[in-house]
């Protein structure tokens, strides 16, 4: 392009200079904002005299304009049918991007995680998903593909801001949504039980919007309970966190207006112990995968005939997909 014109402004006016070039229409947008030690230089659309700072000749660099989309940056990269695989969507877990990439990218995976960040300036890490849950404490295996080697961030979610660590505890911000309605639905000075917490964000979020008289939090994952307590002191809530089994811990933890169930592939294992734990006229909010909302409530009617109460359902609420014939939903139900 060779040398074209700048205003050359102090950085302290630099912000006042570009507004008044633009009022004008003397800014030049396919050029880069330059600096040159406390000196900010801005690209004009000609060789105007500007009142205000000198106008200077420069080398120009041109904008660095990022592709419109992830398959975008990965043409010239990946071949058509390898762009074909990638994935349509991908969860972000503060500045993470976490990737479940098929077996044929796996050789790809750098260039991938390279795209994703060139694509999306708020992500600054870009881990791929390498092996199994973890059946425990239902952790994932991921290695960081590109971006800052680390697996930790702060994920904001209604308000309140969590610390997380991906390779460490199960987290999942597709359930945002529904840990709002949760908490929505929770009345001021209910005592409420949360199992296999994580991290916190359901028992977090219901202290912070509802303020009930006690939220008691358990988690069986040494690691989660230690980010969850964080969370706790970082959002200012009054939770009682709790580590240990699920079924060992609540039959010495009281009795409970609300009960929330956030496991959906075992929940199921552990109503015997959460029954005797439920006031009468309490709620239970079940998860579990089904193929539809009526087949999800006939398994809550199935699951919990044998405990010697009735139960009334209130809702059967779809919350995510897990795969093309099953979906995730919470089941709300009053125990009698």
């Amino acid at each position: 392009m060779g040398r074209l014109p700048y205003l050359k402004v102090e950085s302290s006016g630099a912000e006042s200079a570009r507004r008044r070039l633009l009022s004008l229409g003397l800014f030049d947008y396919g050029r880069e904002v330059l600096k040159e030690g406390s000196f900010v230089l801005l690209p004009l659309s000609g060789k105007a005299d500007v009142e205000g700072g000198e106008v200077v000749l420069r080398d120009s660099v041109p904008v660095r304009r990022k592709p419109s989309s992830l398959k975008a940056a990965l043409s010239g990269v990946l071949t058509e049918n390898e762009i074909s695989l990638i994935p349509s969507s991908y969860s972000v877990v503060g500045d993470i991007a976490l990737l479940e990439l098929p077996e044929e990218l796996r050789p790809k995976r750098s260039a991938i995680g390279e795209a994703v960040l060139s694509v999306f300036p708020h992500i600054n890490v870009v881990a791929m998903k390498v092996g199994a849950v973890d059946t425990e404490y239902r952790v994932p295996s991921f290695e960081v593909v590109a971006g800052q080697n680390r697996t930790r961030t702060v994920h904001v979610e209604h308000g309140c801001r969590f610390n997380v660590d991906v390779a460490e505890a199960y987290f999942t911000p597709r359930l945002g949504t529904e840990r709002l309605r949760v908490a929505n639905l929770v009345k001021d000075g209910e005592r409420v039980l949360v199992l296999f917490a994580g991290v916190g964000p359901y028992p977090v979020i219901i202290a912070k919007k509802r303020r009930p008289c006690e939220v008691v939090a358990v988690e069986l994952n040494p690691k989660a309970v230690s980010l969850m307590r964080e969370n706790v002191v970082l959002n200012k809530v009054d939770v009682n966190v709790v580590e240990g089994d699920a079924r060992a811990v609540t039959p010495a933890l009281g009795l409970f207006d609300r009960v929330v169930m956030p496991l959906p592939k075992t929940a199921g294992d552990f109503l015997d112990v959460v029954f005797p734990a439920v006031k009468k006229g309490g709620v239970v909010h079940f998860y579990m995968f089904a193929g539809s909302a009526s087949e999800a409530a006939k398994k809550v009617h199935d699951l919990t005939a044998g405990f010697g109460r009735k139960v009334g359902i209130l809702a059967s609420v779809e919350c995510g997909s897990f795969n093309p014939s099953l979906s995730r939903f919470c089941v709300d139900f009053t125990v009698y």
